[in-house]
């Protein structure tokens, strides 16, 4: 993961996944993750600029499989 600062742009850099990675809920795929709130090593008003970024697909509804509940 990557993050830099240019004309005035935040660009992040991030591996994507070939086979998403079903959520807990079996509602969604996950391509790439920050397992969340990460510092980007870049600087904002004395603070370190934090971000927290999921890339995901939406399985449809009549895809879905049962999730148990435990």
């Amino acid at each position: 993961m990557e993050f830099t600062e240019k004309d005035g742009f935040l660009i992040v850099k991030i591996a994507l996944n070939d086979k998403g990675e079903l959520s807990s809920t079996g509602k969604t795929e996950s391509y790439a993750t920050t397992h969340g709130n990460v510092s980007t090593g870049i600087m904002k008003g004395g603070k370190p600029l934090m971000v927290g970024l999921n890339a995901f697909t939406s399985i449809p509804k009549h895809l879905r499989k049962p999730v148990a509940v435990v």
